[in-house]
């Protein structure tokens, strides 16, 4: 497999699993970044009894959803760094869809496992994250 600059392969394949993977990631981290939104305007806009605690989880939303786009991006370039936290995000994801399906919200739950358990398996392949370049 050859490489030029930026991780961008001559194997077509490999860099539709990589647009893939880095297109799911990056939806999640705008879906987070859309939900710290709407926490902030409904916390401005109702009488919310812990404001601190729904303003500082906006706060965790939009971090985590920005970092999610940061790692989206390395992803689509092959870049290794990026699969650590994607890995722990979706696991975390996963936990959260499983108590999800416990507590019946299956049409939540369902997409969130799929989209993690997806996301895990593409990631566990070599095909994705391009090895480092020998010195």
């Amino acid at each position: 497999m050859t490489s030029d600059v930026g991780g961008a392969t001559a194997d077509p394949a490999v860099r539709r699993l990589r647009l893939l993977v880095a297109a799911l990631v990056a939806t999640e981290g705008l879906l987070l970044v859309g939900v710290a939104v709407y926490v902030v305007v409904e916390t401005s806009m109702s009488t919310a009894t812990e404001p601190g605690g729904a303003l500082a989880l906006a706060g965790l939303a939009l971090a985590l959803g920005i970092g999610l786009g940061a790692c989206a991006y390395g992803l689509s370039r092959g870049w290794g760094w990026s699969r650590a936290p994607v890995v722990t995000c979706q696991l975390l994801q996963a936990g959260v869809a499983l108590m999800m399906l416990r507590s019946g919200e299956w049409y939540v739950a369902i997409p969130l496992l799929a989209v993690a358990l997806l996301v895990l398996g593409l990631l566990l392949t070599n095909r994705v994250i391009q090895p480092p370049a020998e010195a």
